[in-house]
């Protein structure tokens, strides 16, 4: 259960790795690997890198932080109660 997340945000993480560098998806599949490379070759429109940055980490934060409130709500040791 809590290794789930964990897994998802490598996965996306090494699938934009390999994108970048040009070994992932077959080129007319738009990803964030290939937007990150057009935006790091065209350093003037910063918003290309940056916005792919942004919604990078906005998706990985999201999928810890719902990974994390799974584990809470199915913890044992939370609703138990001694006497």
């Amino acid at each position: 259960m809590t290794f789930a997340p964990f897994s998802i945000s490598s996965g996306i993480v090494a699938l934009t790795s390999l994108d970048y560098l040009g070994f992932g998806l077959p080129p007319p599949t738009p990803s964030w690997g290939e937007l990150l490379q057009q935006g790091w070759s065209n350093l003037d429109a910063w918003w290309i890198g940056g916005s792919v940055v942004l919604a990078m980490v906005i998706t990985l934060m999201t999928v810890t932080f719902i990974g994390e409130a799974v584990r809470e709500a199915f913890d044992p040791k939370l609703h138990t109660t001694y006497e």
